[in-house]
């Protein structure tokens, strides 16, 4: 029985980090958690790129929505945002993994202080976070799409932001360079001598367009 169990937990993880590193998902996820970030950051664009890029994973539901990551930093993602097939994806593991081997104790319900219910689907593992690749060009993509009178700024903005990421993470020189070509040349233009100008672009809202 715990061989059975152990086998439908890793083929749960393979499917649910497949759909959560799927290009639309991930500039949902980013745009959502710039635009309703719960912390205040002197950087929100790279702070909230380097917490989902070193935070573990997890699928963690709450009433208001999917804990994605194993960190109060970052906000909950609304079920709202989620696609019907998403949705559909989730509600499928719940039921597999209920009337699967040990039933539903194999899922862990949690009652918080604040009083807020999680239920615990699949547990962060430490090791697992999402694909650097994937995330970064979909932060590229997601950053390029942003409604400004100038286009440039998006670009110049961009490029500055995935430099500060590789000052704080650890990332392959193609990783960056691949997000780099998404985003176009970067303008020729000096950046601010100081990071104010930077950062308050970097806190306007990203809304992606449909």
């Amino acid at each position: 029985m715990r061989a059975a169990a152990l086998a439908m937990r890793r083929r749960q993880r393979e499917a649910f980090m497949a759909l959560i590193e799927h290009d639309d998902f991930l500039q949902r996820a980013i745009a959502h958690m710039v635009n309703h970030r719960i912390q205040h950051f002197t950087d929100p664009l790279t702070s909230t790129l380097v917490l989902m890029a070193t935070t573990p994973v997890q699928l963690v539901l709450c009433e208001a929505g999917l804990l994605l990551l194993r960190t109060t930093l970052l906000p909950v993602i609304p079920y709202a945002l989620l696609s019907a097939h998403e949705r559909v994806t989730i509600a499928a593991m719940i039921h597999e993994q209920s009337s699967g081997p040990g039933g539903a104790a194999a899922m862990h319900e949690t009652i918080e202080p604040s009083g807020q219910y999680t239920l615990t689907v699949l547990p962060a593992i430490d090791a697992q976070h999402l694909h650097k690749a994937r995330l970064l060009c979909a932060f590229a993509v997601v950053i390029f799409r942003a409604p400004r009178a100038d286009p440039s700024i998006n670009r110049m903005l961009g490029h500055i932001i995935l430099q500060r990421f590789a000052a704080h993470v650890t990332t392959p020189s193609d990783v960056m360079a691949a997000a780099m070509r998404l985003l176009g040349p970067a303008d020729m233009q000096p950046p601010p001598a100081d990071d104010t100008d930077i950062d308050r672009e970097s806190d306007a809202p990203m809304p992606i367009r449909p």
